[in-house]
């Protein structure tokens, strides 16, 4: 495999896809975000939920 699909869990060798950590629809709202082109200062206000994808969305207004 050249490329990994965002949010995508590969292995083996030669690389497959195993699983999405995500649905489509929260990996096509997190890739909207751009979230990792934010500056740090906008990242570091957003930390408490950073571990919650659903959460950091629902902040956003992205889902439900």
């Amino acid at each position: 495999m050249k490329d990994v699909p965002p949010y995508a869990i590969v292995g083996g060798n030669p690389a497959q896809i195993i699983k999405y950590r995500f649905p489509p629809e929260m990996i096509e709202a997190l890739l909207h975000l751009r979230w990792w082109d934010w500056p740090l200062e906008k990242i570091h206000g957003h930390l408490d939920v950073m571990n919650d994808p659903a959460a950091f969305l629902q902040r956003h207004g992205l889902w439900r």
